[in-house]
């Protein structure tokens, strides 16, 4: 027989001995390695439903809770869940853990000689709660719920928008929602306990106050500008109109997409501390629904707001103060008026995450020096002094306490017409000839402002001529309002120069000019006869005319530009310390109007890649002759 034959015998007799393999798991059982059954047990057991606090979940080692009187605590998982903490949390509640995780005693024996046997005496008895059974529950509880990311997700006092776009307002022991309309109907108020309410979480603060409980009439609106216009106002029919707006825009302004900041200047004996003091009209009509300080740092107010969206009130901000603490305070107000996210590192490796959106009043004599980002967040509202026998206005806490909740009732009620109002304005902004900053900025105020006055939207002729107020030429914070390309080319024009020591010190500008005479005279020809063009360059700038191939010295006869090289150790000195510093001017003057980029130019011997401004942004056209004119000159 063949080899294969013997091993197919071979095989067949193996197998005819075979037994059957042990049964070593059943069907659906999960390997060693890796997995148990449903019914092995090893899941933890949820906490009860009727737990009085509540488990978030955990991030980074750290549990998240709302504790008793609602407010959100984080505890480390290895060590800050003792028994302090727990009581902490569960405050006039412990008999909750008592009942749930009891302690008990030992029983107490005695030996029976007669029985020869321990006897119990006294049986055990519940005598506190187990902290260690109960910590681990609700670490497990919290890891069950699984990661809760805290940033974005906390909602502090304030106004908030909710889903579909309802208005939301904390209320610190309550949460007030306004839903829009729904096919016709004006949608109720409704109120809410603090706590988890969809994926925000509510924590429990100090009680604001209420918004009025009844619908409120127009006339606390006119009253309340009425009051407001008593005070001698540099702009008397628009200044008013826009304190109120920005009144009503405090109210809500957490919720609305841009928040218009009030700042109110004027001299000694004006009215300001009583009409944005302490204790003044303003600070009536808000009570407690707003944060005040009258020297406080950027760190403290983001502490003081964390999540919330409260307006903020700062009294005297002069210009002669700390200016780095003015700038930071700015600066805060600038992201939170378009609203923003802010965090910072904490010592214990933990961030701390802040919600701006807060709208910020402030009164000074004096206004501090601003960026034009800064300045163009801010309606500036300047008073004159009080007239003789003017009437002081109202100071009674009570009366100016209710009249604030009136108007933000007044608020709540004009909700359901807020994207409407506020588009029309905007649009009859828009229309007028104001950039989108300024349209944001003025057209939130006067649709406040409507919303407070008017139980409808008002007819477009009526919106036009609110809006025909704000007058592009007229309005200072529009006019006074320089862009970056503008600042930079003016520090550029007016820093002060001079050729030799002892020669007499002049603006970079004046050289400017004398080099436009220069190359507009017929007699001077020669480039070396071109002194102030010659020191231009040296300081690396160049009267140009653009070529195919790039620049070229100007021809007079075609336009000109002022070529300013990109990189040039002359320029990095004119630059120093200021904010277009390390070639970061090439970006500003490219906001120029008309301007030209990454452009070659020579100077002297050096090619450079510069930025090439008209001559008629940097000098005044009256100094730049016509093509007849140097035709004329010529001849």
């Amino acid at each position: 027989m063949s080899a294969r034959g013997n091993n197919i015998v071979d095989i067949g007799s193996a197998i005819d001995g075979a037994e059957d393999a042990p049964i070593l798991a059943d069907e659906g059982d999960i390997s060693p390695f890796g997995g148990h059954d449903d019914d092995d047990g090893l899941d933890a057991p949820p906490l009860p439903l009727n737990c009085p606090i509540r488990c978030l979940g955990v991030q980074d080692q750290r549990a998240w809770y709302l504790d008793i009187n609602g407010q959100i605590i984080a505890l480390e998982m290895a060590n800050k869940h003792g028994k302090n903490s727990l009581i902490g949390l569960f405050g006039t509640k412990l008999g909750w853990l008592e009942k749930n995780f009891p302690q008990w005693s030992k029983p107490k024996k005695e030996y029976d000689k007669a029985e020869k046997r321990w006897v119990v005496v006294e049986e055990s008895e519940i005598v506190g709660w187990d902290q260690a059974a109960a910590s681990a529950a609700m670490i497990v509880e919290c890891t069950r719920r699984g990661i809760f990311d805290p940033a974005g997700r906390i909602r502090g006092a304030g106004a908030h928008r909710g889903g579909n776009d309802s208005l939301i307002i904390h209320l610190g022991n309550t949460v007030m929602r306004r839903a829009l309309r729904i096919e016709g109907a004006i949608a109720e108020i409704e109120y809410h306990p603090t706590g988890l309410h969809g994926d925000f979480v509510y924590p429990a603060a100090a009680q604001l106050p209420r918004p009025w409980p009844e619908p409120v009439g127009d006339r606390v609106a006119d009253q309340v500008r009425a009051i407001v216009a008593s005070w001698n106002w540099k702009r008397p029919l628009l200044d008013p109109l826009l304190v109120l707006g920005g009144i009503g825009c405090g109210m809500i302004g957490g919720a609305l997409e841009w928040r218009s900041n009030i700042w109110i200047t004027g001299g000694a004996g004006t009215g300001k501390s009583t009409l944005n003091g302490k204790h003044g009209f303003l600070a009536g009509l808000f009570a407690k629904g707003a944060l005040r300080s009258a020297d406080p740092s950027a760190a403290y107010i983001r502490q003081r707001l964390r999540n919330s969206t409260i307006p903020v009130f700062l009294d005297e901000l002069e210009a002669e103060e700390d200016p780095r603490r003015n700038k930071a305070i700015l600066e805060l107000a600038r992201i939170s008026s378009s609203g923003d996210d802010a965090g910072r590192g904490g010592q214990d490796h933990n961030s701390v995450d802040f919600t701006l959106q807060s709208q910020f009043w402030a009164s000074s004599i004096l206004i501090p020096p601003m960026e034009p980002q800064d300045r163009s967040r801010w309606a500036i509202c300047a008073l004159k002094p009080l007239q003789g026998g003017a009437k002081p206005p109202p100071r009674d806490a009570k009366m100016l306490g209710e009249m604030g909740r009136q108007l933000q009732r007044r608020m709540v009620d004009g909700w359901q017409r807020w994207d409407t109002t506020f588009e029309a304005y905007r649009d009859a902004l828009q229309a007028m000839g104001h950039k989108a900053r300024a349209c944001d900025q003025f057209g939130t105020l006067l649709a406040c402002a409507d919303l407070l006055l008017y139980d409808a939207l008002p007819d477009q002729q009526t919106i036009d001529q609110i809006a025909g107020m704000c007058d592009v030429k007229g309005l200072r914070e529009v006019a006074d309002a320089a862009e970056e390309h503008e600042l930079c080319l003016s520090h550029l024009r007016t820093t002060m120069v001079q050729s030799r020591g002892g020669d007499e010190r002049q603006s970079i500008g004046t050289w400017v000019g004398a080099a436009v005479q220069e190359m507009i005279d017929p007699l001077i020809t020669d480039d070396k006869a071109r002194a102030y063009h010659r020191r231009l360059q040296e300081l690396g700038m160049k009267l140009v005319t653009t070529t195919d191939k790039g620049a070229k010295a100007w021809e007079p006869t075609k336009p000109g530009y002022l070529a300013v090289a990109n990189t040039h150790q002359a320029l990095s000195g004119i630059f120093m310390g200021k904010k277009w510093a390390g070639g970061v001017w090439s970006q500003a003057l490219g906001r120029c109007p008309d301007a030209i980029e990454g452009v070659k130019v020579k100077f002297g011997i050096s090619s450079l890649t510069a930025t090439l401004v008209p001559l008629d942004q940097v000098i005044d056209e009256s100094e730049i002759p016509s093509v007849a004119r140097w035709q004329k000159v010529g001849e």
